[in-house]
């Protein structure tokens, strides 16, 4: 089968697994170079950002916005969805590191209820380190969401989705058709 297909399928069933989404709104950013450890030199200052946004390869993006937990929401079940391609980092709230945020990982549960300040600093297409070629990339950021979830539908999802990426690993005939 098509793996596009499972993909959207996929995608599909994890949409169905979010009860109800809050945008994060009013994103700001800048890049960097970073030559060395803990030095950055920035392109500019911070600016108000559209989103989806691009960002070149190879830089270092800063992005930063306020988010507002609700108290009417289910703290157990609430998170912090991240939406982008091909960018990985970290995301801090009110100044402090909180969670590592990459393709596999984009979101993290949220830790309460009220106003938090959201500060991103990611590394646009890190790729571009180990494949030069890649230097004409862009990253794409589209944002972010206090999302509340179902957490049986999204166990069903990470089920489904284990189950798929394990099946085009898998040899053993015999385990092949239990996938």
């Amino acid at each position: 089968m098509d793996y596009r297909i499972i993909e959207k399928k996929l995608q599909i069933l994890r949409g169905m697994a979010t009860e109800r989404s809050f945008p994060v709104t009013g994103w700001q950013a800048r890049t960097a170079d970073n030559p060395a450890a803990g030095k950055y030199v920035f392109d500019g200052p911070w600016r108000n950002t559209a989103l989806p946004a691009e960002f070149p390869a190879g830089k270092t993006v800063f992005l930063r916005a306020a988010m507002t937990v609700p108290s009417s929401v289910r703290l157990q079940d609430t998170f912090l969805s991240v939406a982008m391609n091909d960018m990985e980092g970290l995301l801090s709230l009110d100044g402090r590191p909180h969670a590592g945020i990459d393709w596999g990982h984009p979101r993290t549960p949220v830790p309460g209820k009220g106003r938090f300040q959201v500060g991103l600093e990611f590394m646009s297409v890190p790729s571009v380190y180990w494949t030069p070629e890649l230097a004409s990339r862009r990253s794409s950021f589209s944002g972010a969401s206090v999302v509340v979830v179902d957490r049986e539908i999204d166990a069903l999802y990470f089920d489904v989705r284990f189950a798929w990426e394990t099946a085009g690993v898998i040899t053993d005939p015999r385990r092949k058709p239990l996938l």
